[in-house]
């Protein structure tokens, strides 16, 4: 593209939306031209010692799978937000929803008191359904212009018109959208929490996260604004959780969305939410008299 050869300009490889190779004239040829020189690199190490990897009996031996930084890192308790679990090895997630009027200040003084009142909040339903991909210009803007109050699961991505595809999530669209999360520590006394949503370059909002009930965490604002990349693309956002002491109630996940935003717009998806155990040390011996 730099050298502005025939066949690499910008509609050739991502069409006018400047992201989907789908789009572009050659976009999924060069998509598939990349897996496959990708592929023959990976059976070609099958063959040939990378460093010191040789095998015990002298054959060549395939580098480890993760990077070392990921090795030593425990199992994560993996659940969805949206619908049903995809695989075994995620669980559904409880919550529930309701409409809060947008005061940002509040919205950060009750999750910094981790009290998890409602106040004025309305109850409103949470299955509203979201236009799917096919849904007309019409359909799409009607739904945009009236969007409903509360968080919604929704299978298709709402982006524009026209580039619309599947992305399972749950969002909000109205500031005041709160959700409560009901998270199973099961016996765990610390945990670190990895919530999963999507970040992109345009429309994107802010929610405030905090706990309550029977655990605590630092409350934190989440913004899902990047400006400096034009992309869209899943991320996580990790903090730590204590289990409160002498205490049977159920771990509560409060997520807010904000008025405040820094794209202008205020529209926040989550997917996923992984929990893994922060292993504590024993107590130290009782000194001795």
């Amino acid at each position: 593209m730099q050298r502005r050869e025939p066949g690499f300009d910008v509609l050739d490889l991502v069409g006018r939306d400047c992201l989907h190779p789908i789009n572009g004239r050659h976009g999924v040829d060069y998509i598939e031209q990349m897996l496959g020189h990708a592929f023959e690199r990976a059976e070609a190490a099958t063959v040939t010692i990378l460093g010191d990897g040789v095998a015990a009996d002298g054959g060549p031996r395939l580098p480890a799978p993760l990077h070392a930084a990921n090795l030593l890192i425990t199992s994560y308790t993996c659940l969805t937000f949206y619908g049903r679990a995809h695989s075994q090895r995620q669980s559904a997630l409880q919550w529930t929803t309701t409409w809060c009027p947008h005061n940002d200040s509040a919205a950060m003084a009750g999750a910094a008191t981790g009290e998890g009142k409602e106040g004025a909040c309305v109850s409103k339903p949470s299955h509203t359904r979201c236009p799917v991909g096919s849904s007309s210009e019409a359909n799409y803007q009607a739904f945009l212009s009236s969007p409903p109050p509360v968080w919604f699961a929704c299978k298709w991505s709402l982006s524009p018109f026209g580039r619309r595809k599947q992305s399972p999530a749950v969002v909000a669209l109205v500031p005041g959208a709160t959700m409560r999360a009901m998270i199973e520590l099961h016996g765990m006394r610390r945990a670190e929490i990895s919530l999963g949503y999507l970040a992109s370059y345009s429309q994107m909002g802010r929610i405030s996260a905090a706990c309550s009930g029977g655990c605590t965490c630092a409350s934190q604002t989440i913004d899902a604004h990047r400006p400096g990349v034009r992309a869209s693309t899943w991320e996580q956002s990790r903090f730590e959780l204590s289990r409160s002491h002498r205490s049977n109630t159920a771990c509560v996940l409060r997520l807010v969305l904000l008025q405040a935003s820094s794209s202008g717009s205020t529209r926040f998806s989550v997917r996923n939410l992984r929990l893994r155990r922060i292993e504590t040390g024993p107590s130290p011996p009782n000194p001795v008299s």
